[in-house]
């Protein structure tokens, strides 16, 4: 699985949001509706990081772990 740990200290919560909301789009479609929806109810940085872990869980299952791991350098940078 793609490694998606990371140190809240470092994240931006708004930054992170609008990344999620972008890659859940582009990534998931119309079947990251639902992620979307838990997106939109995260209010910490921990919840973000769920929402984060969930969404390329699914772009890993759908498109393969390579397309995951170019998800995360987008959200993460690294």
């Amino acid at each position: 699985p793609v490694d998606i740990d990371i140190d809240a200290a470092t994240i931006d919560f708004a930054t992170l949001r609008g990344a999620l909301g972008k890659l859940i789009s582009k990534e998931l479609g119309m079947r990251g509706i639902g992620m979307s929806m838990v997106l939109e109810e995260a209010i910490t940085v921990d919840d973000l990081r769920d929402v984060a872990r969930r969404t390329l869980k699914q772009i890993s299952d759908r498109k393969g772990l390579a397309a995951a791991a170019e998800a995360r350098k987008f959200l993460f940078g690294s």
